[in-house]
């Protein structure tokens, strides 16, 4: 091929356009992190982060990290009242916990919008397996829609499949759909999010009020068919849709684990690990080496940072299937039932003792 060559003309404009959309892509992308728009997402749900971001100033007593089945299962409110009956003082909860979220996205998800005066007292992890997997499924997912444009060379060390490859770039590539879903308003389909995050702390239920209770019943009522959609679609195919090749503690996503963890101990945030129960019929669907590499994982992460564990409810309630959505995610009354527990069983006595601590000096 000629430098003359017409090809060669034609192939070098259709490069110039490619270099150019690039460009325009990474300057946009640019454009809307400084602007503060990196949380306007197609897929705000379960948390309103983008409205956390603009309106919460601090200060912040407990905040939670975790996936959906933390979203459903650690209600803010419920937390805030047992805690003004056990201290005799009000706290500040929020919850921002996102679809999928692994320890890679907690860190990102930590360093981002729980710093400076946002920065809480006590940072609730909501662990499962699924947390530590470095070969997560939605681990692509994770990377496409959290990591900032900063996090695009870190994110290199997650790719293991074609999902984890195309996600890297994406950061890259947000800022123009980012501005157009921004202009348009088509991000913000679900008005009850953002009051949720702006009277009640996030998460997806409530307490303590009549509209409260009638949220609480409409969100359920439109969730009505998840039980059987679970039990169809995803309970007979669990390992190889949810854990196809399950890899936990040595990787990015435990390595995230890790800084978000000594970060926290730099800043002195109190982290607690807490575990959420799920129904029978799903436990006995996750593949038999899962959970043994789970609680190693975890056994290692406990010797090496010895938080306080809040353990997945053990009492009758737990197992019943009146308090489950579907196999793994609460309604409001098994979410109030597993933050009481939380609070009164954990939460409590480590805020009772800072308080003592704090009258001592």
């Amino acid at each position: 091929m000629s430098p003359g060559d017409p090809s060669t003309a034609v192939t070098r404009r259709g490069l110039a356009v490619m270099a150019w959309v690039v460009l325009i892509s990474l300057l946009t992308s640019v454009l809307v992190e400084q602007r503060g728009l990196r949380w306007v997402q197609g897929v705000v749900w379960p948390s309103d982060l983008y409205t956390f971001q603009q309106v919460e100033r601090g200060p912040i007593d407990i905040a939670v990290l975790g996936s959906s089945r933390a979203a459903f299962g650690v209600v803010p409110t419920s937390l805030d009242r047992c805690l003004a009956q056990e201290l005799g003082r009000p706290t500040r909860t929020v919850n921002l916990a996102r679809a999928f979220t692994t320890a890679y996205a907690a860190d990102l998800l930590d360093e981002a919008l729980l710093s400076g005066p946002r920065q809480p007292k006590m940072l609730v992890l909501v662990i499962e397996a699924e947390t530590f997997d470095e070969h997560n499924p939605h681990l692509s997912n994770n990377v496409a829609t959290i990591a900032g444009l900063a996090d695009v060379p870190e994110a290199l060390g997650t790719v293991h499949d074609l999902g984890t490859l195309f996600a890297v770039p994406q950061p890259v590539a947000r800022g123009p759909e980012t501005l157009a879903l921004y202009l348009s308003g088509r991000w913000d389909t679900k008005p009850w999010l953002r009051w949720l995050m702006l009277h009640h702390g996030g998460g997806l239920f409530c307490t303590g009020s009549d509209p409260c209770r009638d949220h609480n019943k409409a969100l359920e009522a439109s969730l009505k068919s998840w039980w059987t959609t679970v039990a169809t679609n995803l309970l007979p195919q669990l390992g190889p849709q949810r854990f196809p090749d399950y890899q936990a503690g040595d990787g990015p996503v435990y390595r995230h684990a890790e800084r978000l963890l000594a970060r926290a101990e730099e800043q002195g945030v109190q982290v607690v690990l807490m575990e959420l129960p799920r129904m029978p019929v799903f436990e006995r669907g996750i593949p038999p080496q899962v959970e043994p590499a789970y609680r190693a994982t975890l056994a290692r992460l406990l010797e090496r940072h010895p938080l306080p564990h809040h353990p997945a409810s053990t009492e009758v309630w737990a197992g019943q299937r009146s308090f489950y959505l579907d196999a793994e995610h609460l309604t409001s009354s098994g979410a109030h039932r597993a933050t009481k527990e939380l609070c009164k069983q954990t939460i409590a006595p480590l805020m009772r003792a800072a308080d003592a601590a704090d009258l001592g000096e």
